[in-house]
């Protein structure tokens, strides 16, 4: 058992709730603090030019302190390091998803060997989570006390993990997902066997249900190299060392958007300077501009331009009103399904072989034959196949989509389902 060394820290975290003060309300405050941290806490005052004026806002206070690397353990108080897995749960005020998503995180076989850590967002939004977590799990909870936005969140928790923290792994569950029992379990043996794969960058969950066009008795366990910026990041996994390698990227990213509201992400001026740096660096500018992107393209420029992910799905997305999706239930999920696998997987994962793609292809496009002849009564032409095959074999086919544009009638097929899908 390893504990976590922190920097002392009192009088940073004094100091940030002292300013959320009414100026006439601090003086008896000081009476509080020891004579290191009265001197400590004058200094701060004495350099702050404008505190005579102007009351420090909180939100940008608390953000100062979560992300320097000497304070930010400050908000795990109490917490003792025992693996060198860091499984983080990130969620916002949704209670609605968080209670099943947790729910399934802690039925996941083998959390109890990695240190499990929940970071919620939202400050005073939040209702405080009170999970019935199993004693053998060992376990640290983050209120934030006030919002930082979804891309700051996911910097200091990177942050936190990795620089302060010291953890060789960390993996990561967004708030609007369930997870399959084996999810955890299969991202730690794919993040065992890409440690020394210098074109792995990432090691994720699929995001998009394919399982109609893949023999799932065979590839359940499988595992396949993907363009790094495909899908969604709703449950992945990352080395300490490829965060190390992208720090400087995913800094100048947040040092953009720290003091702004994160709906204004795509809005100018921040689109624009956030743009102006993609030019810079060579990143392409037509993409959203949102942190899992940028994390996929840094890992790109410093070389790591695949990632691993599952061919089965074990996860299954719940939310229509995200951060990206702002859908009705009916668009969203039509677009991603409510479906996970349900099997059980005979670990370890594999990656698949080039006999393994060419049996998947031809899985594939038999059962795209079949679905063609029931609802077309004609064959899929060649461009459909190849978009299917080209799509499975790339972890972004979307199975769902491509059923619901075959079986459609033709009034209600959308001008995608052609130019797209090919049907």
């Amino acid at each position: 058992m390893t504990n976590i060394e922190r920097p002392n820290t009192d009088c940073m975290l004094q100091f940030a709730c002292l300013q959320q003060l009414p100026r006439t309300m601090r003086t008896w405050k000081l009476s509080a603090l020891s004579g290191a941290n009265v001197l400590g806490l004058i200094l701060i005052l004495a350099l702050d030019q404008t505190a005579a004026t102007e009351p420090l806002n909180s939100r940008n206070a608390y953000v100062d302190l979560v992300l320097d690397p000497k304070s930010s353990a400050s908000v795990l108080q109490g917490f003792k390091k025992k693996s060198t897995t860091a499984v983080i749960y990130m969620c916002y005020n949704r209670t609605f998803l968080i209670e099943p998503a947790l729910e399934s995180i802690l039925r996941s076989e083998d959390l109890h060997e990695f240190d499990f850590i929940i970071s919620q967002d939202g400050g005073g939004s939040a209702a405080p989570l009170n999970p019935e977590v199993p004693n053998n799990i060992n376990y640290g909870y983050i209120r934030h006390q006030e919002n930082l936005n979804a891309g700051l969140h996911h910097f200091f928790m990177k942050q936190l993990v990795f620089e302060v923290l010291g953890y060789e792994h960390l993996i990561v569950v967004e708030e609007d997902v369930i997870i399959h029992p084996q999810a955890i379990q299969m991202l730690k043996f794919m993040l065992d066997m890409s440690l020394d794969d210098l074109e792995i960058g990432l090691v994720c969950i699929i995001d998009v249900d394919n399982s109609y066009f893949v023999d799932m008795r065979r590839y359940n366990a499988s595992v396949q190299r993907v363009s790094m910026p495909e899908g969604h990041l709703w449950v992945y996994g990352m080395h300490a060392t490829r965060y190390r390698a992208v720090r400087k990227h995913l800094l100048d990213y947040t040092e953009l958007i720290r003091r702004e509201e994160y709906n204004d992400l795509h809005k100018d001026p921040l689109a624009a300077k956030i743009r102006a740096m993609y030019k810079r660096k060579g990143i392409p500018l037509n993409i959203p501009l949102s942190q899992d992107l940028n994390l996929q393209y840094s890992l790109r420029l410093e070389g790591f331009d695949r990632r691993l992910t599952t061919v089965a799905r074990f996860m299954k997305p719940l939310g229509n009103w995200g951060l990206h999706f702002r859908d009705d239930k009916e668009t969203f999920f039509g677009r991603f399904g409510t479906e996970m696998f349900e099997g059980r997987v005979h670990l370890p994962p594999k990656e698949t072989s080039r006999e393994d793609m060419k049996d998947m292809a031809q899985t594939c496009i038999a059962q795209l034959d079949e679905l063609f002849m029931g609802h077309l009564g004609r064959h899929p032409d060649e461009k459909a196949k190849s978009f299917a095959v080209s799509r499975l074999l790339g972890g972004s086919l979307n199975g769902i989509v491509l059923i619901s544009c075959i079986t459609q009638t033709a009034k209600r097929r959308t001008s995608d389902c052609r130019d797209t899908y090919w049907v």
